[in-house]
């Protein structure tokens, strides 16, 4: 679209220029001494509200994955936890061994 810029000077307040080309479209206004221009484009704004969507969806599945990495229990902390006590009964069963072989049976 082109317009020139005397016919710009010469637009009446609140009258405006409008043009459409495939899904872009244009509205050039006068607004007392000030020209405003606004432009949308259909295609750009569904790309922009599929992009949010896009986003929701991500931090959604984030805010879960976070959840579920909080309650599960690491296998090494497990693993370290089962050789810890089995460790520790070992030595008390070695004591209990070692002092029946030493003192015998009380009667």
């Amino acid at each position: 679209m082109q317009i020139a810029t005397e016919t710009l000077h010469s637009l009446p307040s609140g009258a405006s220029f409008t043009a459409k080309e495939g899904r872009a479209n244009i509205d050039i206004r006068r607004e007392g001494d000030s020209i405003v221009i606004t432009a949308v484009c259909d295609s750009l704004q569904r790309e922009v509200e599929k992009l949010y969507a896009e986003l929701d969806r991500t931090r959604i599945r984030n805010d879960t994955q976070v959840v579920e990495t909080k309650k599960s229990v690491s296998p090494v902390r497990i693993f370290c936890y089962g050789c810890f006590t089995g460790l520790l009964l070992t030595i008390i069963l070695l004591l209990l061994i070692k002092n029946f072989v030493k003192y015998g049976t009380s009667k």
